[in-house]
């Protein structure tokens, strides 16, 4: 059985609560730490793969306008002797010519040109420049992992009750460091 006051008592409670505060931080951190390099290549696959799919996207309307053109010289002579007259750059009698911007001019053989993709698809999600930091780094990461090994440390060896406690070794030696550390800043009148 354990002393009485230590289990029930309010102090413990905040020392049990403080310790798993500080591992869960350190996990959390240290899941940063691991996920960076993954996390990176991961927004560098998507961004890839979204682009590929536009390509895909845009060479399959292409497909399909020059099937119908394929289908519109094999079956419509009219087609055909439009296509012809505009190549010749021929006109019949009668008809009047006008001069327009060559920007203005249509040739059915070209398809119209897609619509750009958004650039929000394309953007990363917030945290990865972060990430990307963390990952690429070294002097960074190897603070951020012995800030990791730090929190484990202080987890195990101070924030425990035994070391809170009244009588302790730990608790005496805290407060004579802080004893020491406000007499040496402390003026005398």
């Amino acid at each position: 059985m354990s002393a009485p006051g230590h289990n029930g008592s309010l102090g413990g409670s905040l020392v049990s609560v403080a310790f798993w505060l500080c591992l869960f931080l350190a996990a959390a951190l240290y899941a940063c730490a691991a996920v960076a390099p993954r996390a990176d290549e991961w927004s560098r696959l998507r961004r890839q793969a979204l682009e590929v799919r536009y390509q895909l996207v845009e060479l399959q309307r292409t497909t399909r306008h020059l099937e119908k053109l394929c289908d519109e010289l094999e079956h419509n002579p009219a087609f055909v002797a439009e296509l012809a007259r505009y190549d010749m750059d021929a006109t019949r009698e009668g008809d009047a010519r006008l001069s327009v911007d060559p920007s203005l001019g249509f040739d059915p053989r070209i398809p119209e040109p897609a619509p750009a993709p958004p650039a929000e698809l394309f953007a990363d999600p917030w945290y990865i420049p972060w990430l990307r930091r963390l990952s690429d780094d070294t002097q960074l990461r190897r603070r951020w992992l012995g800030t990791v090994a730090g929190l484990v440390l202080i987890a195990f060896t101070v924030l425990h009750e035994e070391f809170w406690s009244r009588s302790s070794r730990g608790m005496m030696a805290v407060r004579s460091g802080l004893g020491w550390i406000t007499a040496r800043y402390r003026r005398e009148a």
